[in-house]
């Protein structure tokens, strides 16, 4: 299973944390406009799969919906 979060902010992050240790989710994409601290989420998410986008138009030609 795929999981998108758009915004990453506080909330996006929590909701990001809350998925990943409840489920057995392991791919993740993230859209975020604002530059994001890739080294941290990679350190704190170690065995996901994290896609970082910065605009959601680029993600529609990755994965079907």
């Amino acid at each position: 299973m795929k999981i998108l979060i758009i915004g990453v902010g506080n909330i996006g992050k929590r909701h990001l944390e809350s998925l990943r240790k409840s489920s057995k989710i392991k791919e993740f994409y993230l859209v975020e406009k604002k530059k994001l601290e890739n080294q941290n989420f990679e350190r704190k998410f170690l065995n996901s799969k994290l896609y970082f986008y910065k605009n959601y138009n680029h993600l529609e030609k990755k994965i079907k919906f």
